[in-house]
């Protein structure tokens, strides 16, 4: 059954969903920073951040770096949450792209971007003492069906909802895939390295899901749903990713 509570931070297709109305949208960028150039390139995007983001601005943005596993030592530059509507305001904003291009594009290799949407009613916001989101484990994955998708995770919500003390977790997915990315993501939020293990996702010393399982799920759909987890989902790729500022 180890696999099936593997399940916890899995989730997401590629569904369409009409949420203006909801700030729900997120675009990240992945930059690639010159040798050498890592501070530097920090302190940019600081004051970028601080210029035209954060405090009161129109749209929050911040820095992650990928500390371990697909693409490592890069760079993730997040913005959002936002309306798809306020893409198209993003460039009347004076004096951005030229601060982009000169003092942060400058210090960069390679990078490449996309846009990607928040899932509520698919993720798991519960209370935590843990789960700041200083760091959060990333994994990605391919689905064949997507009503199962569907049925898989709010079962998944439903369980992690009714649970005491689990870290939290968003179902993300692309909005315009790109070939060769994961049809969903799980990010799951976590307050240092030390309350991760790849055996037991959901860790049993702070939540009490496998209680919940066992008290709403009979035995025949527990090994149901097993099943049609493994035949559903595979793994692309997984990375942990600390916030930088």
């Amino acid at each position: 059954m180890r696999k099936f509570f593997f399940l916890s931070f899995l989730a997401g297709i590629t569904f369409s969903f009409a949420q203006e109305e909801n700030r729900n949208v997120y675009e990240v960028s992945y930059l690639k920073v010159k040798p050498g150039m890592d501070l530097a390139f920090v302190e940019a995007v600081k004051k970028y951040n601080k210029t035209y983001h954060n405090k009161d601005k129109n749209v929050s943005a911040y820095l992650r770096q990928i500390s371990h596993g697909h693409r490592s030592g890069e760079y993730l530059w997040i913005e959002g949450a936002m309306k798809m509507s306020l893409l198209d305001k993003k460039n009347d904003i004076k004096g951005h792209n030229e601060d982009w291009i000169k003092n942060i594009a400058s210090k960069v290799i390679s990078s490449d971007s996309n846009l990607y949407r928040n899932h509520p009613e698919y993720s798991s916001m519960s209370k935590s003492e843990s789960g700041s989101g200083e760091i959060v484990f990333v994994r990605g994955f391919k689905h064949q069906n997507w009503k199962a998708t569907k049925h898989i995770l709010k079962r998944m919500k439903d369980m992690s909802d009714m649970s005491e003390g689990c870290n939290p977790y968003n179902v993300v997915t692309p909005i315009a895939k790109t070939k060769g990315e994961p049809d969903f993501y799980i990010v799951r939020h976590l307050s240092s390295m030390g309350e991760f293990d790849e055996d037991d996702l959901f860790d049993k010393k702070n939540c009490n899901v496998f209680d919940i399982f066992q008290k709403e799920m009979s035995q025949e759909e527990m090994d149901n749903f097993g099943q049609m987890w493994q035949d559903n989902f595979e793994v692309v790729y997984s990375q942990f990713r600390t916030r930088v500022e």
